[in-house]
């Protein structure tokens, strides 16, 4: 009787099996696209280092509360703060409007940041698209949707160092941080952004 009641559970365990896979073979599978951003496929940013491809290539982006061309005698008592001019707001703009579903940031140092996208229409319409805080990883995946063809960034802290890559440790410094110590570094690095949606196959 046994005997009989266990092949009975395998028989129906078997049949199971087989009804899913074939289930499966008829139920739409959703797959990443190209990435949307990248130079070739016609994403275009205000530094092109972050969508050529090339994770080796990085841009500097400003810290949201110093504005470009930001100059030391700004902050009293600061002996020597590194700011460079062409530091600015990281901005990613694809060719038309699309669902967007995934956003993949490549940065050696970027803490706190947010993501803002809107669909250009003569003029921007900005909406937050996600905020990242407390980031400790090298690549940054933000699974979020949003049907757009701009999107922004924002830094608001950096991790300063040489931490190992994937752990950001180290002196965060936030905007508008004040702080006496020579060679602040007041901006953030980006390597690569990349785009996706989802596809049916």
């Amino acid at each position: 009787m046994k005997f009989y009641i266990a092949k009975q559970i395998i028989a129906c365990v078997s049949v199971a099996i087989i009804f899913m896979g074939c289930a499966s073979i008829f139920i739409p599978q959703k797959k990443w696209s190209e990435n949307l951003a990248f130079v070739a496929n016609g994403g275009r940013c205000n530094h092109r280092e972050m969508n050529d491809g090339k994770l080796e290539t990085a841009a500097k982006i400003g810290l949201e509360l110093f504005p470009t061309g930001f100059r030391t005698n700004v902050i009293k008592g600061v002996n020597s703060v590194s700011v460079i001019p062409e530091a600015t707001d990281a901005i990613l703009t694809i060719p038309n409007p699309m669902q967007i579903d995934r956003m993949v940031i490549y940065t050696p140092d970027l803490c706190t940041f947010k993501v803002y996208s809107s669909q250009y229409t003569g003029q921007h319409n900005w909406n937050l698209f996600a905020k990242v805080e407390n980031n400790r990883d090298s690549k940054v995946v933000i699974d979020k949707s949003a049907f757009a063809d701009t999107f922004l960034i924002k830094v608001r802290e950096v991790a300063v160092g040489n931490p190992p890559v994937g752990q950001q440790q180290g002196k965060k410094i936030s905007a508008g941080y004040r702080h006496s110590a020579p060679g602040i570094r007041l901006w953030g690095t980006i390597a690569e952004i990349e785009l996706y949606t989802k596809e049916k196959r």
